[in-house]
């Protein structure tokens, strides 16, 4: 079987990872610009730290692919809190049909 250069490609953490790196660095919170696999041990870190940017400032001022990335992780965010109510809710309503002792034996 031949060599390939497969292994090499970008996993879509690593692609996401250069994104974002590439906004931060264009927000001025980074000094350089990502390699081409950027950090996907940080992307979650460095997602929270662009959100935070972005609602500290006003995007309008930046690169349309900035405005377009934090119009799509608010209505991503929007619809996980949605989800996390939901949840919670759920969780409340089951957690109100135990009686006391089975409250208890479950550590709550």
């Amino acid at each position: 079987m031949p060599c390939n250069s497969e292994h090499m490609s970008r996993t879509a953490r690593e692609a996401e990872s250069v994104n974002i790196q590439t906004l931060l660095h264009e927000v001025g919170l980074r000094s350089r610009r990502p390699d081409y696999y950027g950090a996907p041990e940080s992307l979650d870190r460095d997602t929270a730290e662009l959100c935070s940017w972005c609602r500290e400032n006003d995007v309008q001022e930046q690169s349309l692919e900035l405005q377009i990335w934090w119009r799509d992780h608010q209505k991503h965010d929007a619809k996980r809190e949605a989800e996390e109510a939901k949840k919670k809710a759920k969780r409340k309503k089951a957690l109100a049909k135990l009686t006391k002792e089975e409250r208890k034996l479950l550590g709550l």
